[in-house]
């Protein structure tokens, strides 16, 4: 009696994996989650966020030439030179910052996109 409930359990496993499989491959599941974590991404950050990335940058440029052209020395522009400087530093380092966190969410989220079957078969296995 014990082997039939092994074979049995056995069985209901293979069909659990086969049914993950034929989902997450055939009918594009996958597919179809990660175009909707991008236009959730989308959609929540107003747009492409690395659009949003260039355009900061290029309103740093602007404010750096506007500092810049507002100093009034006839010679050496160091006012306006130092605080172009410091624009540049905290609009390089807003950047960065920015990047830094678009980019990672972005790589965790395909990577969990990606595993997510793999997650699915070791929760039905019982992992």
């Amino acid at each position: 009696m014990g082997s039939k409930n092994r074979s049995a359990g056995f069985l209901w496993n293979l069909c659990r994996f086969w049914l993950i499989l034929v989902l997450s491959k055939i009918w594009g599941w996958l597919d179809s989650a990660t175009q909707a974590i991008d236009g959730l991404k989308e959609t929540f950050a107003g747009g492409d966020p690395w659009k949003w990335v260039d355009e900061l940058w290029e309103k740093v440029q602007q404010v750096a030439a506007y500092l810049m052209s507002k100093d009034t020395s006839k010679y050496v522009k160091t006012d306006g030179a130092i605080a172009s400087l410091l624009t540049y530093a905290g609009g390089i380092i807003a950047l960065l910052l920015t990047s830094i966190v678009y980019l990672a969410a972005e790589v965790t989220i395909k990577i969990l996109t990606i595993t997510a079957p793999l997650f699915i078969i070791c929760l039905s296995f019982g992992f």
